[in-house]
């Protein structure tokens, strides 16, 4: 009866050992399946530079979708066998062995308990499995994915060699019903929207990882899309352009008293700007021959591009063609502006300075609590001076307060834009320079004093 009872336990113990090995290497599919599809490609291959050997391995499976597609695929199949195993050996080990007790307490038939041993048993293993095999080594994958993905290649590596007949089979199979659906097949590694990337920006920040000028900064660059060239550019009256026919003492002069590096030239009148001067070309050529005597094989063409076109479009154009700046036509075919790669990049960065708002007037709050805006900002620029966004048709405070006076501006005029009054401060050429704005906090309190 001892002997009996002996190996009874050793029979029960291997049982047991088999079940947790099974249940490990379930675990162990799972992660590495999480692990291969959520971990970032740039720590693999910083990793791999510094000469982490698994990681060099590693790499060319996440840079190549086919391969991905196979890893993954190892993963799913070493699951389902891993499973489907676990399942028939816990029911045929151990149900003989707990129908004989269910049958004892519950003085039930022997059928009726070896059935209810069954159900017992894949309900057991069925929570173990979604816990051990599952729920934690997912968490733990999703946590630590550069790590769990090393730790865990060698293993997929054999499987891989030795699933490698089924591996063919059921993604050609799963590729072949695709196609009848009218699905294109694709690699398991995903392509954000630039949708998806601002949400998981939002996320990242939350979670104090990126601090709150790196976040502003990706949050505009996203966002270039909702620009446009006649929101970016500098207007027609703020550029200052030379006359290409004019003399050249002229064109020295205006030259020598400019701050720009790069000059807009214009043919006939100032709205015809179709060339662009580098001081730069002018300098080296009074250098090598002691004078100028013409800019014109100096110019340089100057392209032209609709107002409505896009910043991000604008961007691209502007690199493919190596200029740093543009003429903004209208509907009409007027010249209205240009952009510099400066005004585009400015969105991205905050102001840079560039050359052609030199002199604009800056925000500030002024003595009596208001706060002085430049004329020509945009409204959502203001919108962290004076705490509301303001809309209209105008992509200017300029043109929202001439919008809402109804009438061109003058030094005094004052009107309520949203719950804001604003003053028109100072008026050049018969556009608002600047302007005052008395905040909600300063109204409150000369309401108070009243």
């Amino acid at each position: 009866m001892r002997s009996q009872s002996n190996g009874d336990s050793s029979m029960l113990l291997f049982v047991f050992a088999i079940i947790v090995l099974l249940v490990a290497a379930n675990a162990l599919y799972v992660g590495a399946e999480f692990a291969a599809v959520s971990v970032r490609k740039s720590a693999i291959k910083q990793l791999a530079v510094e000469g982490n050997t698994f990681a060099k391995r590693v790499l060319p499976i996440l840079e190549d979708g086919a391969r991905l597609d196979r890893y993954v695929a190892t993963c799913q199949i070493g699951i389902t066998i891993s499973s489907l195993v676990l399942g028939a050996f816990a029911e045929y080990t151990l149900a003989s062995r707990l129908a004989p007790i269910f049958e004892h307490v519950f003085s039930i038939q022997h059928e009726t308990a070896v059935s209810a041993a069954v159900v017992v048993i894949l309900v057991g293993l069925a929570v173990l499995q979604m816990v051990l095999a599952e729920l934690v080594p997912k968490t733990i994958a999703m946590h630590f994915p550069t790590r769990t993905l090393l730790l865990t290649y060698v293993p997929i590596a054999w499987s891989t060699f030795l699933f490698r007949g089924l591996i063919v089979l059921f993604n050609g199979c799963a590729t072949l019903l695709l196609k009848s659906f009218g699905f294109q097949t694709s690699t398991h590694r995903h392509i954000h929207t630039s949708d998806e990337l601002a949400i998981l920006l939002a996320q990242v920040h939350e979670e104090g990882v990126l601090d709150p000028d790196e976040h502003a900064r990706l949050q505009r660059a996203l966002s270039l899309d909702a620009w446009s060239a006649a929101e970016l550019m500098v207007a027609r009256r703020s550029v200052e352009a030379i006359d290409r026919h004019a003399p050249i003492s002229e064109i020295i002069k205006d030259i020598a008293k400019s701050p720009y590096t790069r000059l807009p030239v214009y043919e006939g009148t100032s709205d015809n700007v179709v060339m662009i001067l580098h001081t730069k070309d002018v300098v080296a050529e009074i250098a090598a021959h002691g004078e100028l005597r013409s800019i014109e094989p100096m110019l340089r063409p100057l392209i032209a591009v609709p107002e409505v076109m896009k910043a991000d479009k604008l961007l691209n154009l502007m690199r493919r063609k190596r200029v740093q700046m543009v003429s903004i036509i209208d509907e009409y075919g007027t010249f209205v502006g240009i952009v510099t790669v400066e005004d585009i990049l400015s969105e991205v960065f905050g102001a840079i300075g560039d050359e052609f708002k030199a002199g604009q007037p800056l925000p500030e709050v002024v003595a009596d609590g208001r706060v002085r805006l430049p004329g020509m900002m945009r409204p959502d620029e203001a919108q962290q001076w004076i705490g509301v966004l303001w809309k209209g048709d105008s992509n200017t405070i300029a043109g929202l307060v001439t919008e809402a006076l109804k009438m061109l501006p003058s030094p005094g005029d004052r009107v309520m834009i949203g719950d804001l009054e604003v003053e028109v401060e100072e008026v050049e050429e018969r556009v608002v320079r600047t302007v005052l704005v008395k905040l909600s906090s300063v109204l409150d309190k000369n309401e108070g004093k009243v």
